[in-house]
């Protein structure tokens, strides 16, 4: 039958109220479907550095960065599932112990988007701390030294949490709270949106691409924007022992 018959019936069996109600819907997809052409489409961000297994290797390339260690922190390959991954392992039975994987080559943005995706064993129990990934400025690269920090910690509670060191005291530690818990058993992405400055800076993180923390106008660089971002297994208590934490599909991105 005909479409235009088709509608006509249809119109004809319709309430005044049914009408334009009709009317409104086919008018309003009629001006979305308009916007949507004349929007253009999101540009994505510029890729600084990537590495899909997080391996030490593509931090070395150009002297981008590196491995440290501290206590018997040992970095190793691994697979989880069909992923090539890093494993950072710990023992916690010492008072300090940790992986990290650094990325010290100074970037001239003020903004950039860091991430990773993790995989936290279900059998891990943190101890009172937990640094997975952090972000410091320093004069001499010595950590004693260093401010301020950003650091994003997992509390006893698998809960995220942001520490910031806006000066050399320790007394001076801020905590930030998220009461959302991080995943274990599967992958996860962490993503955080860090600016650079001495009074205006700010940090997004986003767990799953869902916003946890927004913690604007604080300082999170020195007068030379100095700026190291590390992933890392960092802790001194908890459980097991050794602690594994694996890691994957580690990235910088500008913003365009």
């Amino acid at each position: 039958m005909d479409s235009k018959k088709l509608l006509k019936m249809a119109l004809d069996v319709m309430s005044e109220s049914e009408k334009c109600t009709a009317y409104a819907a086919a008018l309003l997809a009629e001006i979305t479907a308009e916007i949507e052409s004349q929007t253009p489409a999101a540009t994505p961000n510029k890729v600084i550095f990537y590495s899909e297994s997080a391996w030490i290797d593509d931090l070395l390339v150009n002297k981008q960065g590196g491995f440290e260690h501290q206590g018997t922190g040992i970095l190793g390959r691994n697979e989880i599932g069909l992923r090539e991954c890093s494993v950072l392992n710990i023992n916690t039975s010492v008072e300090q112990s940790a992986a990290y994987l650094f990325y010290w080559k100074q970037l001239p943005n003020p903004t950039y988007v860091y991430s990773c995706d993790y995989f936290i064993p279900s059998s891990t129990k943190p101890g009172s701390w937990w640094n997975i990934m952090q972000w410091k400025s320093t004069y001499d690269g010595n950590t004693d030294n260093s401010w301020p920090i950003v650091c994003l910690d997992v509390a006893s509670d698998m809960s995220l949490r942001i520490f910031h060191k806006p000066t050399v005291d320790d007394h001076n530690v801020k905590p930030y709270l998220s009461g959302i818990k991080v995943p274990t058993g599967r992958w996860f992405t962490l993503s955080a949106e860090y600016r650079k400055d001495q009074i205006n800076g700010c940090v997004s993180v986003y767990l799953d691409g869902k916003q946890i923390f927004y913690i604007p106008i604080i300082k999170t660089t020195l007068s030379d924007n100095t700026l190291y971002w590390s992933v890392n297994n960092y802790a001194g208590d908890g459980g097991p022992n050794p602690r594994s934490l694996y890691v994957s599909r580690m990235k910088i991105e500008a913003q365009k």
